[in-house]
């Protein structure tokens, strides 16, 4: 209770500071400061923790990991970590959607439970009430945390296997492609993957459900997709049965094909390690076909002459 008492006084010192600033700016009208920076927004600090707001308008305690500019938009963006949330949440956010005060998330020395939620009323809400009296079995929390992407905490981790997620997580850590349209659909992505640099540095990106020869830039999509020639994967079908297809494609063979098929599967994969050596690889490639083509749904790999491997 008193740990709840001390982040609503702190989510009411952020509500005021925030008046105080909406006051200051109508008082300051257009007046300009000697330092041209005073009429600017401040940048955040990396490795700090604000509250930010979420797409379901939920305000969440968040650490700042990375900032970019975007040049669409003409703005700047943070890339947020929200805290005890799966790595496949963080997102990149405008300034617009971070208090500028920065967050403790320690209170008495103790670290704030940051499954606690803060509402949108119409700034900040007081901090959800926690049920302490209520139980629940270990599945009940297994399912709740499965459906709530709540991530497992190094504690609760043998050590072998924190240090090896804290290896991939520093190589991991910021997803700089948000989404990507592939054929007609425009999809969301959930993790890293080593494009090269010019490339995986966008916030989208243009692939072709064909060849899935990978693009920067709108333009050369269009351009690409009415050049095209191809309509289905390489390789041979191996199966059919109504509008679906499997086709097999060795990696030896069609090497370019397979490589860009893990990048693409590694944005949804957090913990996938094969993107480059495909040789010694099949891959099964099912795929739904209409009077277009042959659309990609899914598929599976396995290592030659090994025991069928899933991906």
């Amino acid at each position: 209770m008193k740990m709840a008492d001390s982040i609503t006084k702190n989510l009411d010192v952020l509500k005021e500071n925030m008046r105080k600033k909406s006051e200051s700016e109508i008082k300051t009208g257009n007046t300009q400061d000697e330092d041209s920076e005073g009429t600017e927004e401040q940048p955040l600090d990396i490795g700090e923790h604000y509250l930010v707001r979420r797409s379901d308008d939920s305000w969440h305690p968040a650490e700042i990991i990375q900032t970019r500019y975007n040049d669409t938009e003409q703005q700047y963006e943070y890339y947020v970590h929200y805290e005890g949330y799966n790595r496949r949440l963080d997102e990149w956010v405008p300034r617009g959607r971070i208090m500028s005060s920065r967050f403790n998330m320690t209170e008495g020395g103790q670290k704030i439970n940051p499954d606690k939620v803060w509402k949108d009323r119409p700034v900040v809400n007081d901090l959800l009430s926690d049920s302490t009296d209520r139980k629940i079995t270990r599945n009940q929390k297994r399912r709740h945390d499965e459906i709530n992407h709540i991530q497992k905490t190094y504690a609760e981790m043998d050590p072998t296997t924190a240090a090896l997620e804290k290896e991939h997580e520093q190589i991991t850590k910021v997803k700089y492609i948000d989404r990507i349209q592939i054929g007609r659909f425009e999809i969301d992505t959930w993790y890293f993957s080593p494009y090269p640099e010019e490339y995986g540095r966008q916030s989208k990106l243009w692939i072709c459900e064909y060849c899935l020869k990978y693009m920067r830039l709108e333009k050369s999509y269009r351009y690409h997709m009415s050049e095209c020639t191809w309509r289905q994967p390489v390789g041979k079908e191996i199966y059919r049965k109504g509008t679906l297809s499997v086709y097999e494609v060795d990696g030896k063979d069609h090497k370019v094909y397979c490589q860009n098929l893990c990048l693409l599967a590694k944005l949804f994969l957090d913990h996938k390690t094969l993107y480059f050596d495909v040789e010694p690889f099949l891959f099964y490639i099912l795929c739904e076909v209409d009077k277009h083509g042959a659309h990609i749904v899914g598929y599976f790999s396995r290592k030659k002459n090994l025991q069928m491997v899933t991906m």
